[in-house]
């Protein structure tokens, strides 16, 4: 038998490449204090051994999850979101800010038919994308794999920011939310994945089916899913879908995006 000397052994030990450190993710408070005025509070999901260039996922909660205490709004998403990717081994960040109660992310009329786009955006979503901002350039996150998705008053936020910022995002999932369909030209290039229950009386299936046709009219990249069997609750079995995750986390943003 062939012996190998100790000394030999060891510098061939050492020169094999280290394991790879397992993916466990943990979410803390974040407190942004804005140039404008204004405060935001959000919860930031990260690699507990951080990482740099990750992708970025930005879920608006839903109406309510509002307040002041800076944890209700991981009620939905947070923990499918976690789970996934330390089963996946997918070291990323996501940002979960919370809207203060009695405001909105947009400031509409969930019930309406319709509603038509603002100028300018609320204060909230303002502040959303000066964390984001301040994450691309410490170099914690890519700015190709930026994604935004929320649950129905979130929703109607994840439509107003695709509108209104097309060049930041690689993907957007609207969950049971509505938006100006007289907006979609602006962000065709930027896949979308909609989502309502069939029963929802809170939010009506048509405030997803009128943007839905509406992008497939110009030419965009949406796909749709209705639960016939859901009423306002479509998140739930949304974020518990590996697919979706997996179909997210494979987006990249596309050299133009729209037309801001």
């Amino acid at each position: 038998m062939k012996r190998v000397p100790v000394v030999a052994a060891l510098a061939a030990l050492l020169a094999l490449p280290a394991a790879a450190e397992p993916v466990k993710m943990i979410h803390e408070p974040l407190i942004h204090s804005s140039p404008a005025g204004g405060e935001l509070k959000a919860r930031l999901i990260r690699p507990e051994a951080g990482g740099k260039n990750l992708p970025l996922v930005i879920l608006l909660h839903g109406a309510g999850e509002r307040g002041g205490d800076n944890e209700s709004q991981i009620k939905h998403g947070a923990r499918p979101l976690m789970a996934w990717l330390e089963k996946n081994q997918q070291p990323a960040y996501a940002l979960f800010p919370q809207c203060p109660t009695d405001h909105k992310w947009v400031d509409v009329d969930w019930g309406a038919p319709r509603h038509t786009f603002t100028a300018e955006p609320t204060a909230e979503l303002r502040m959303v994308l000066e964390v984001v901002d301040g994450l691309v350039a410490d170099g914690r996150v890519d700015p190709d794999r930026v994604y935004i998705g929320g649950l129905s008053m979130g929703g109607f936020g994840t439509w107003d920011m695709l509108a209104r910022e097309p060049k930041r995002f690689a993907a957007g999932f609207p969950i049971c939310g509505g938006g100006d369909p007289d907006t979609v030209a602006r962000f065709t290039s930027v896949p979308v994945r909609v989502f309502h229950g069939t029963k929802d009386t809170v939010v009506k299936p048509s405030r997803s089916t009128e943007m839905v046709s509406a992008l497939q009219a110009a030419g965009g990249k949406v796909e749709y899913t209705e639960y016939p069997d859901l009423a306002h609750d479509s998140w739930t079995r949304t974020f518990a879908s590996d697919d979706f995750w997996a179909w997210l986390f494979s987006q990249k943003r596309a050299p133009a995006s729209g037309t801001p």
